[in-house]
């Protein structure tokens, strides 16, 4: 089960991240300090360049054990989301379906790189509250992970965008597992050493319910609870801290909700949300489809594609492992 994790996420340490680097075979994120072709081989140019891009890595100091061992990383298959992002973005300027997200973007961005890439690095250090810079890399990242077979990690939210989203989105099943909500990269690596066997089994059965085989579905169930008894088995001895000042090892039960999504649906659900508040309530209600338009616009092979997602809920408050 590979699956792509937005960099925001990575930054907050959100349950999505958490949850994602147990449970995920491979995580894929997108790197934020450069894009295009060769983009891992300038990380080092960037890192020296860019304060912010250095506070970003910085800030993932905490998984780089992951990132060694190659359960992180920026690219599939030679390939980084940055060239989709790009074409997210410039998909709101071209397309009137997504009109309502204009007067929220910076077209100044696309035209100055580097000014760019410290927008993008710096939103990623503030979680996200810019939508400029969020919304085309959420749609990027959707992008990608339709081009690649991913899985995308979601968290769950009441927000305007959120619930205009879920209502594209087809279900497949839910189940609820324990996971490690805040622990070091270390621990981390230590979990999925210790419970590979029941992880292989769920990974597998999530995998095959995400392509819509609902017969599986009690598969699933089955291998979750596998794992759940596995967990608390070793639950004791991942709290075991081996350095006085590593971080304190908290576990507790996510909800997983697997569902499939149109791949623009980040930027239809933007578009609904940026509509409430440009035109109003009532206005936007009456006007969930997307305006009508005669302009010409140039297809986009993912127009009609289909994104595979799970939404991670923590349910509760963490607490030590027992």
């Amino acid at each position: 089960m590979l699956m792509a994790l937005s960099p925001y996420h990575l930054t907050t340490r959100e349950a999505p991240a958490m949850a994602s680097l147990l449970l995920g075979e491979r995580v894929v994120t997108f790197m934020p300090g450069v894009m295009g072709e060769g983009a891992k081989a300038r990380l080092g140019e960037r890192a020296r360049s860019s304060v912010r891009y250095a506070r970003v890595m910085e800030s993932w100091s905490w998984c780089l054990p992951l990132w060694r061992a190659g359960v992180i990383g920026s690219e599939e298959r030679g390939d980084d989301a940055g060239g989709d992002i790009r074409a997210a973005w410039e998909r709101v300027g071209s397309h009137d379906a997504y009109a309502a997200l204009r007067p929220f973007m910076k077209p100044e961005l696309a035209e100055d790189a580097e000014a760019l890439l410290e927008a993008v690095a710096l939103d990623v250090l503030k979680g996200g509250p810019d939508p400029a810079i969020s919304v085309p890399l959420a749609a990027g990242l959707d992008r990608f992970a339709t081009r690649h077979g991913l899985m995308v990690a979601r968290s769950s939210g009441a927000s305007v965008a959120q619930k205009a989203e879920l209502e594209l989105a087809t279900s497949r099943t839910t189940i609820v597992v324990p996971a490690i909500l805040q622990g070091s990269g270390e621990r981390v690596l230590e979990a999925r050493s210790r419970l590979a066997g029941e992880l292989s089994s769920l990974r597998r059965a999530l995998a095959e319910v995400s392509r819509g085989v609902p017969a599986l579905e009690a598969g699933v169930r089955s291998a979750a609870l596998e794992y759940e008894r596995s967990f608390h088995v070793h639950a004791a001895e991942l709290s075991v801290s081996q350095e006085p000042d590593e971080l304190r090892v908290l576990v507790g039960p996510v909800s997983l909700t697997l569902a499939s999504l149109p791949t623009d649906a980040v930027l239809r659900s933007s578009s609904s949300a940026a509509r409430a508040v440009l035109e109003g309530p009532r206005r936007a209600g009456r006007s969930g489809r997307p305006p009508a338009t005669t302009l010409p616009v140039r297809s986009d092979p993912m127009d009609a594609g289909r994104v595979s997602v799970v939404y991670v809920k923590a349910i509760g408050r963490p607490g030590p492992a027992a």
